[in-house]
C-alpha cells in the first residue's frame, strides 16, 4: 500500500464487499481473503503470510518531504502472531514450523497495526528483501488515523504489527521455494556479456508517493546489477507536485552514474521546476515514447509498471497501449 488515504483492497475478488480505508478494523480485515489466481506463483506466498502478523519496532523516524514521514522498523521475522477472538496470540510451536517467516516481493505492502488505535494502515515497502530484518516506510500525512499517527506521534521504540501483501510485485529474477520463503534466482552473468542486453526492459511511471512500491523493484534491479546477477533496463517517468515532494532524489541520483546504460529517469512537475532535467510538465504519450525508445526494444519485450492517484493507472495505460504494449504486459496499483 501507498502511504495516504488508498487500500489495495480493490483488487480482492468481486465477491468481497469495498470497505472505506476509513472503516477498516482489525476484525473486518481478518475476515478478507486475497483472490486466487491460479497462473501466479506467488499467489500461494500472498494468502500465507496474510495471515501472519510479526511484531516490529520503530528505530527511526525521520522527515523525507515536507509531507512525507519517513519509518524504519525491525521486524521480529520468525514467532508470528495470529489474530484470535479479538486478540494476538503467539502460534503454536507446531504452527510454526510451517508458518512463513516475514518475508516479502519488491513492491509488496505491509498491513500496519497500531495497538493504540485498533486501526490499519498499509504502506508499501521501499527497502529491499536484502535488508531484513529492517524494513522502511514512507507515509504521506493525511488525516486517516494511522497515517496521523505515524507522522504526528510515532517515536523511536514504538511498537506496532505487521503482515506482507499484494501482488503488484517485481519478481522476473524470483522463484517461490517451499518454504514460501523469497529468494533471488543466482544467475550470474559474464563479463564479457552487457548486462542490459540479457535483461528484461522496464517502464516505471509514478505519481506522487506512487514511487514508493516503484523504488523497491527499481533499488532491486540496482541491487542485482551491483552483484553481478541478471538485471533489467529501467526507465523511470516520475510526477510530483513540487521538487521538495519529490522522494528518493538522492538514490536515483547514486543509481545513475552506477549504471548509466541500465537507468533512466525523468521527473514531471506540475506546478513547478527549477531544474532542466525536472519538466514542469505532465506525463503524456510524447514523454512515453521517450521512454520506450531509450530502453530500446520492441514494444512486446516491455514490462510497463504504473502507480499513481486515481485515474492516473488508466490513463497512462491507454498511452501505453496506443504504443503496442500488451495489456497483458502493463501491471497497476493505484488509490481511491
Amino acid at each position: 500500500m501507498l502511504a495516504n488515504a488508498r487500500t489495495h483492497y480493490g483488487r480482492l475478488s468481486a465477491r468481497h464487499m469495498y470497505l472505506s480505508l476509513q472503516q477498516i478494523t482489525l476484525e473486518s480485515i481478518s475476515s478478507l481473503n486475497m483472490s486466487t489466481s491460479t497462473d501466479d506463483p506467488h499467489e500461494s506466498l500472498s494468502q500465507q503470510e496474510l495471515k501472519y502478523w510479526h511484531r516490529a519496532k520503530i528505530v527511526d523516524v525521520r522527515q523525507m518531504t515536507l509531507s512525507v514521514t519517513g519509518l524504519s522498523l525491525l521486524v521480529e521475522t520468525e514467532n508470528p502472531e495470529e489474530f484470535v477472538d479479538h486478540n494476538f496470540r503467539r502460534v503454536s510451536p507446531q504452527t510454526q514450523q510451517s508458518s512463513p517467516c516475514f518475508s516479502f516481493f519488491p513492491g509488496q505492502w505491509v498491513d500496519f497495526y497500531i495497538p493504540q488505535l485498533k486501526k490499519i494502515g498499509g504502506y508499501s515497502l521501499t527497502s529491499l528483501p536484502s535488508a531484513l530484518p529492517r524494513i522502511e516506510l514512507a507515509v504521506k500525512a493525511s488525516c486517516h488515523p494511522p497515517a496521523q499517527w505515524v507522522t504526528e506521534h510515532a517515536s523511536v521504540g514504538d511498537e506496532v504489527k505487521v503482515r506482507v501483501g499484494g501482488d503488484f510485485v517485481y519478481n522476473k529474477v524470483y522463484e517461490t521455494q517451499s518454504n514460501a520463503k523469497a529468494t533471488p534466482i543466482k544467475s550470474k552473468v559474464s563479463p564479457e556479456q552487457e548486462v542490459n542486453n540479457e535483461s528484461p526492459y522496464n517502464l516505471f511511471i509514478a505519481g506522487g508517493v506512487g514511487i514508493n512500491p516503484l523504488f523497491g523493484m527499481i533499488s532491486q534491479i540496482h541491487e542485482d546489477l551491483t552483484n553481478n546477477l541478471r538485471g533489467s533496463k529501467a526507465a523511470l517517468l516520475y510526477s510530483a507536485s513540487c521538487e521538495e515532494e519529490l522522494l528518493f532524489d538522492a538514490e536515483f541520483k547514486e543509481m545513475l552514474p552506477e549504471f548509466p546504460k541500465n537507468f533512466s529517469v525523468r521527473y514531471f512537475l506540475t506546478k513547478r521546476s527549477i531544474e532542466e532535467n525536472r519538466r514542469q510538465a505532465r506525463i503524456n504519450k510524447e514523454s512515453i515514447a521517450i521512454a520506450l525508445s531509450w530502453l530500446g526494444c520492441e514494444s512486446k519485450e516491455i514490462s510497463v509498471y504504473i502507480c499513481g492517484p486515481e485515474g492516473m493507472a488508466e490513463d497512462v495505460s491507454k498511452l501505453c497501449a496506443a504504443h503496442g504494449v500488451s495489456p497483458d504486459s502493463i501491471h497497476f496499483e493505484q488509490w481511491w
